[in-house]
């Protein structure tokens, strides 16, 4: 059984199946030919750590940010939400048909706020929650806010594996 079918066989709605579908080829890509790390694209990390989330409407007191500015959006949102989380991995708008790499925030009933999409609460969302320190860090590393970056992922790829041999020296929450 491929990763594909053991995530297809989890689900019961359409959507999340077509979003699934759409991500295919990400995931036969997921090892990268690259056994030597834990997770050794940002893909394998997803499958062993990702899971689905459910929008809700964006409260009034979360304004929207940049379009096209999804990391930045969920990171600053989290610093001004102490309650809320960061989260990455993708985005489907199922009039699009095609997922996008995107950051949102996670409330503490496990719901998707998302900063970015105007229209969020038709979409769909397959990623994990980052803990605040981490985030920090990759940033100070990389530049730049997003965590599964492919093009820093063998810089990143070793901070999330210290960060899941010792969860609790990181907070989760927002920091």
């Amino acid at each position: 059984m491929t990763e594909t079918d053991r995530l297809l066989a989890r689900l019961t709605d359409d959507v999340e199946r077509d979003f699934v579908a759409a991500l295919a080829p990400f995931i036969q890509n997921a090892h990268g030919g690259r056994r030597s790390l834990q997770w050794p694209t940002p893909m394998a990390y997803l499958l062993s750590h990702g899971q689905f989330w459910a929008p809700v409407p964006l409260p009034a007191s979360i304004v929207h940010g940049e379009p096209t500015a999804c990391f930045a959006n969920a990171w600053k949102t989290v610093q001004t939400q102490p309650d809320l989380r960061y989260a990455e991995g993708y985005g489907y708008d199922p009039d699009l048909g095609i997922p996008i790499e995107h950051a949102w925030c996670i409330d503490s009933a496990d719901r998707v706020l998302d900063p970015t999409w105007r229209d969020a609460t038709r979409c769909r969302y397959f990623g994990a929650i980052f803990p605040s320190m981490a985030v920090v860090q990759i940033h100070a590393l990389t530049g730049v806010f997003g965590v599964l970056d492919g093009s820093t992922w063998r810089s990143v790829e070793p901070l999330l594996e210290a960060v899941a041999q010792q969860p609790k020296a990181l907070p989760v929450r927002g920091a």
